[in-house]
């Protein structure tokens, strides 16, 4: 064969590849897609047909004053209410009729939304024929309702409905913006739901159900911004509806309908709540430390000098510095009182603190871990007036790297990968979905580095879990927390300096580490199993990451679609010497996924061929057993930011990896792993030994 041909078909050979990569990169880039396209099927198979008893009306927000005024006539059962500037979905008024009618004592609600971008004028055409994915962003997918986020801004957003008998109850404020009106009506709506708003009258219903419209934005040479640059620019300006000075007195007044003792305070432009402090409780601040005085001093010099807050103790609990470092903590004693506990024993996070709040003395508990330093003076005062309203469990503060503006904690968010800081190591100057880093919101955890409790809460949910003796130990706790009923708090107002890992130094994922985080991430799942991958307050398929957008979840089936399954091979493995590079993140089994009642093992992570154009290969897992070797087919995972360390790789964006077998497909045994590269436009094939080993039970 002529090289010219040879060369004209491997180049339509390697056209073909990347086009597939193409496709494939672009699905994956754009989950979101897939998410609402699988949501939409989902809404028009439940509500297209549906019958429904009740009525409704679609009213916008500026209309909605005059229709209260005139609630008498209306004689619809629910009334809508959504942004003048917006799409409907076409289903949305019937799940919305349905929620109720499903939910007799529901008697408002919220929904989720997201944008639809479009040029000036586009909005009616939207409104005629629809929206289509491509011109959508931005998801807003909201939390279980949650009275102090409330508090904080109007997260209700452009899509809420009522009971229409409640409107003739609720006399609104006399105002000539119409966000302010339904901010007010929202608070007076809320405070006849009762103390448990989830369980008397408050509903939310987790699908996009509206389309906020935005304008396309133009560059100076006219050319319009892209899908991905208007949700860029959108996300960055970070409009918090409610948070602002408008909303200063309407805020005031509702405090004052409940009988809530506190202060409209200002940070930048963001206006929140600062409850005064009563009787003043004593809290007993709990410090766990071993062989780190320097480090102890700085923290508590930084509380007894920088705390305008006096009624507490401090409570250290060493488990066993040296007879040197032992001593600089009792002549410490003299400069800075408190509880010193010398107790030797190996090292558990959790077992220091719940001796150290057995000896406790406050009615308050306060973890604090020996690597913090206090910035906000009345830090106690803020979290201690928080910690006193009703049914508020932890309450914890904004962490930043030490003389820095780096977000190191402004609550936990339990994301589809498990437990996660939110916003981590970005930078606090900004603001981030809605304020989140800059109000007083509900989350699921905090950290115990700095989490605030009543220690009667603390005792009746059994203190923190011995057996998680290093991490997730705060987690469990603020699970406990939450499943008795309470409320957890993350207060931005209140900022502490932490110098993290000082005590234990880093928590590098060394193999004897990863084993432990994971068994320690396994048990909290298996004490609380309704969190894995879900947080209530962040919405479906949330990654918790800075964008705070949809993560999607495996599909178990695409790993399988191009190939049988699990194959006994035949093949000579030998390792190639310029190698792949490959990394594991999972190489486990699975604790809630079952395949036909079968146990399923996960294997993931990344792999790269350093000196090649990646597109080009088809990669596969290869298990060595005993006698017998077996190759099983991967799924690519979107993996992005991993060229930096690659210069002379191409198309490395799809270079994470996902396969799974069942227990059944394998008999037990341990076998090798090794990952298989074949180019599809050569015949070259490349073979890595990784030295890691899966072992089926």
């Amino acid at each position: 064969m002529p090289n010219s041909l040879k060369r004209k078909i491997q180049n339509f050979m390697i056209e073909r590849c990347y086009k597939e990569y193409s496709n494939e990169l672009k699905a994956q880039q754009n989950a979101y897609d897939a998410y609402m396209r699988k949501q939409e099927e989902e809404l028009r198979k439940n509500y297209d047909n549906k019958t429904l008893r009740l009525t409704g009306r679609v009213i916008t927000g500026p209309e909605f004053a005059k229709v209260v005024a005139d609630a008498a006539g209306v004689s619809e059962d629910i009334l809508v209410v959504v942004h003048p500037e917006g799409v409907l979905n076409p289903v949305a008024l019937k799940a919305i009729l349905a929620y109720f009618e499903e939910n007799p004592r529901c008697v408002f609600l919220y929904a989720d939304e997201d944008v639809c971008i479009g040029e000036k004028g586009d909005l009616d055409a939207f409104k005629r024929r629809g929206v289509k994915l491509s011109e959508r962003c931005c998801p807003n997918l909201k939390p279980i309702p949650s009275p102090e986020t409330f508090m904080s801004y109007q997260y209700f957003g452009n899509i809420w409905a009522i009971r229409t008998e409640l409107c003739k109850e609720i006399q609104g404020i006399n105002t000539s913006e119409w966000q302010e009106f339904v901010y007010d009506f929202l608070l007076k709506a809320w405070e006849k739901c009762g103390k448990k708003p989830e369980n008397d009258g408050i509903g939310h219903i987790s699908e996009i159900l509206f389309h906020k419209f935005e304008e396309r934005r133009k560059w100076d040479d006219g050319k319009s911004y892209t899908r991905e640059e208007m949700e860029k620019v959108l996300r960055d300006e970070d409009f918090v509806e409610g948070a602002g000075r408008d909303f200063y007195e309407i805020k005031e007044a509702h405090c004052k309908r409940i009988g809530k003792n506190c202060n409209i305070k200002q940070e930048d432009a963001y206006f929140y709540p600062v409850y005064e402090v009563e009787d003043a409780p004593k809290v007993s601040i709990l410090i766990p430390s071993k062989d780190n005085p320097e480090v102890l001093r700085k923290c508590i010099s930084s509380v007894y000098d920088k705390s305008t807050y006096k009624n507490y103790e401090i409570i250290v609990i060493d488990n066993g510095s040296n007879e040197s470092n032992k001593a600089a903590i009792e002549e410490m004693k003299g400069e800075y009182p408190f509880t010193y506990l010398y107790r030797p024993m190996e090292f558990n996070y959790s077992a220091m603190n719940n001796i150290a709040a057995a000896e406790a003395k406050g009615s308050v508990l306060l973890l604090l871990n020996d690597d913090m330093e206090v910035v906000t003076a009345d830090w106690l005062e803020r979290m201690v007036g928080q910690l006193m309203q009703e049914g508020i469990g932890a309450v914890g503060a904004k962490l930043l790297y030490p003389d820095s503006t780096l977000i190191q904690h402004v609550g936990v968010t339990n994301a589809v990968d498990g437990p996660v800081h939110k916003l981590l190591r970005k930078d606090d100057t900004f603001s981030y979905n809605h304020g989140r880093n800059k109000l007083i919101y509900n989350v699921i955890g905090v950290t115990g580095a700095c989490l605030m409790v009543r220690k009667s809460d603390y005792d009746r949910v059994g203190g923190l879990k011995e057996d998680l003796r290093v991490a997730y130990n705060d987690v469990d706790l603020c699970f406990s927390l939450y499943e008795s009923g309470l409320r957890n708090v993350i207060r931005n107002d209140v900022i502490l300096y932490h110098h993290e890992s000082l005590s234990r130094g880093a928590d590098i994922m060394s193999e004897e580490k990863m084993k432990r985080l994971k068994w320690e991430r396994d048990y909290l799942y298996s004490r609380h199993p309704q969190f894995y991958c879900k947080d209530p307050y962040e919405g479906a398929n949330n990654s918790g990451g800075a964008e705070f957008g949809v993560q999607m979840q495996p599909d178990y089936d695409k790993a399988r679609t191009s190939k049988d399954g699990v194959s006994v091979s035949k093949t000579v493995y030998e390792t190639y010497p310029a190698g792949i590079y490959v990394g594991f993140d999972r190489i486990e089994k699975d604790m809630f996924i079952k395949s036909n009642g079968k146990d399923v093992y996960i294997i993931q992570g990344y792999a790269i061929l350093p000196e090649a154009d990646n597109c080009r290969y088809q990669f596969d897992m290869v298990l060595k057993g005993k006698d017998v070797t077996y190759r099983l087919p991967i799924m690519k995972k979107l993996r992005p930011n991993m060229s930096a360390g690659f210069p002379n790789a191409k198309n490395l964006e799809l270079c994470g990896f996902y396969c799974w077998v069942t227990a059944a497909e394998l008999p037990a045994g341990d076998y090798g792993i090794g990952i298989y590269a074949a180019d599809s436009c050569s015949r070259q094939k490349i073979y890595q030994d990784t030295g890691r080993v899966l072992t089926i039970e």
